[in-house]
């Protein structure tokens, strides 16, 4: 029995842009992959006994080598969050729901989608360059992409990044300096109070998008079945 395509399955064979103006990275883009922020264990050095009684000697453990910063997402000034949301591994959700990676600190907010932000890091046979290094972070070429995993929609510089679709996913690719809008006061939302709203402003140290765009953000399409 065929098995149904996955994200992270090759190059599509279909895709559109809903833009007029293409992504040159963006173009190529077919699989899903991103970061969650992990905390290391604290560690301290182990008091050992020697034979003597009165010889004490401490063993300083091997400390785990943190892993590199890859990206942080900082809020706006008056976002009504302002802890900044640092990027280190594949896949990063955000959002008020339990199964985010990194919470908004208020489950109660219906502003906020359960999983507004997924950013992942990929590049062209991700997967296979993975099963050939010791460290995923050490491969050429990785770019940010996003979705929201929300019913409604993000925006991204002002550009809606709408959810998934029954026959494809809906995503798009970051760069240094683009603007992520889980909401914003609208003529939809006048009861938000004192124009409040949670952006982020993306900043990324890895891969050719750190440095800022070019060209405008598209949003992109990959067919499920290709």
């Amino acid at each position: 029995m065929k098995r149904k395509a996955s994200i992270d399955d090759g190059p599509p064979n279909k895709r559109q842009k809903i833009a007029t103006q293409s992504d040159p990275r963006g173009s190529s883009a077919s699989q899903i992959v991103g970061n969650y922020d992990k905390s290391l264990p604290e560690l301290s050095p182990t008091l050992q006994q020697s034979s003597r009684a009165s010889d004490l000697a401490y063993t300083i453990p091997e400390f785990a080598v943190p892993y590199p910063r890859l990206g942080v997402l900082t809020p706006f000034p008056g976002s009504i969050v302002q802890k900044p949301i640092s990027l280190y591994d594949r896949k990063l959700t955000y959002g008020r729901g339990p199964t985010s990676t990194v919470r908004f600190p208020n489950p109660n907010d219906m502003r906020v989608p359960l999983r507004a932000i997924r950013i992942s890091w990929w590049c062209p046979h991700i997967l296979h360059k993975i099963e050939q290094v010791k460290d995923w972070r050490t491969i050429d070429g990785l770019i940010p992409l996003v979705q929201t995993l929300s019913t409604q929609y993000i925006l991204i510089n002002g550009v809606k990044l709408p959810p998934h679709g029954t026959n494809c996913w809906n995503f798009g690719v970051l760069h240094t300096g683009d603007e992520i809008s889980v909401f914003r006061p609208t003529k939809l939302r006048a009861k938000d109070k004192r124009g409040e709203f949670l952006a982020f402003r993306c900043e990324f140290f890895i891969g050719p998008n750190a440095k800022p765009r070019e060209k405008p953000f598209v949003v992109e399409k990959h067919d499920k079945m290709s």
